[in-house]
């Protein structure tokens, strides 16, 4: 039997805070709980249910297929999982475009990104998610309008693709990016995950999310 799984903390169906837990408390995750729990909970599910329903001695193959986000911490889980010599029972993978540390950014991204730490600092963020229905339904109506008006999708394809994603403007998936605008609206991202990435990229490499030095010492011992 086939069975399609899964969502990252935080989006659609998986967002359910436990009661009594604060949604600072909630969204206080990085891209590091991504690769290294969140990834290897999903197995450990699938193998579990799967066990149940076919057997114990029925083998289970495991395919993932993952996009960006999903596609950097299904990476991350296989790298863990070979340095602590953990088995990570995924038979195949196909990871589309992971997210990552790319050389070359668009202008507007370098510029943007202290500005959009500090003010995550100041404001005391610790997620992004569109909670109210009528914001919802504002920028839904906006991506169909703007999909069904060639001129206008044109000109914001021009623009996202020339200033903020680069590639080719004639090959921009707008028909793709119309379906995620949709897909955003039921998601939430914590603002860790910005902060880790941009501090990779200040960096020039992939590093483990700085919790600041006490949390450190709790987590690493020193």
């Amino acid at each position: 039997t086939q069975s399609t799984w899964g969502n990252l903390r935080g989006n659609g169906g998986s967002y359910c805070p436990p009661p009594g837990v604060t949604a600072r408390q909630y969204w206080d995750f990085s891209f590091d709980h991504h690769g290294i729990y969140d990834i290897r909970a999903f197995v450990e599910c699938i193998r579990e249910i799967k066990a149940r329903e076919l057997g114990a001695d029925t083998p289970i193959t495991i395919t993932v297929v993952a996009h960006s986000l999903g596609a950097a911490a299904t990476l991350a889980y296989l790298v863990h999982s070979g340095l602590r010599e953990r088995p990570h029972h995924i038979t195949s993978a196909i990871l589309l475009s992971p997210a990552g540390v790319h050389v070359q950014h668009p202008r507007v991204t370098r510029l943007a990104g202290w500005p959009l730490l500090w003010a995550v600092r100041l404001l005391r963020l610790s997620h992004f998610k569109i909670t109210r229905g009528w914001v919802k339904t504002a920028v839904a109506k906006l991506a169909r309008d703007v999909h069904r008006h060639p001129a206008i999708r044109t000109l914001i394809c021009f623009c996202l693709s020339r200033y903020l994603l680069g590639g080719a403007v004639d090959s921009f998936p707008w028909h793709y990016t119309h379906s995620l605008v949709f897909n955003l609206l039921h998601a939430g991202c914590s603002l860790n995950l910005h902060r880790q990435f941009w501090g990779n990229y200040w960096e020039g490499g992939f590093k483990s999310f700085d919790e600041g030095p006490a949390r450190n010492r709790a987590k690493f011992g020193r």
